[in-house]
């Protein structure tokens, strides 16, 4: 059975999304361990969590992961809403908030790669952007009327 491009369309977004959740739980838990070093202070996952370099790595692997993904889903619900829409979909509030967020992770990655960032502002910045991605998955479609009428 062949998906649909609107199928594609949202499985990439899902998947995309799937990659930031991944992220966002690696970014807690090295804030979580740098806090619990800070403080020198012993924790029951302190011998059961990768090191911080490990959890770095995997983070920006799963940022990069997502950002990508966000951007083909993107490019091709634009291109969708273009053709069966008749117009663009700028001003779609889904679309706007989508936007927004690919803007805060590409922040974030030009942090991390870019700019060789600090790893608690880089996972500062996944954490925000999740939290941007769940407005945009969620809060959208109860607060704000648009085309999108599905998740």
């Amino acid at each position: 059975m062949a998906l649909d491009s609107w199928q594609t369309h949202g499985l990439t977004a899902l998947l995309g999304y799937s990659a930031f959740l991944t992220a966002a739980l690696l970014a807690f838990t090295y804030l979580w361990v740098v806090f619990r070093l800070k403080r020198k202070d012993p924790d029951i996952f302190q011998n059961r969590t990768p090191a911080l370099e490990t959890l770095d790595r995997v983070h920006s692997g799963a940022l990069l992961l997502g950002w990508i993904l966000l951007t083909l889903g993107l490019a091709q619900g634009l291109l969708l809403a273009s053709k069966n829409w008749e117009t663009w979909a700028w001003g779609d509030p889904k679309t706007v908030a989508a936007l927004a967020t690919w803007a805060v992770y590409a922040g974030a990655l030009v942090e991390r790669f870019l700019l060789g960032g600090r790893r608690g502002r880089v996972a500062l910045m996944s954490l925000v952007g999740f939290a941007c991605l769940l407005f945009t998955f969620v809060g959208v479609n109860y607060w704000l009327p648009g085309r999108h009428t599905f998740f």
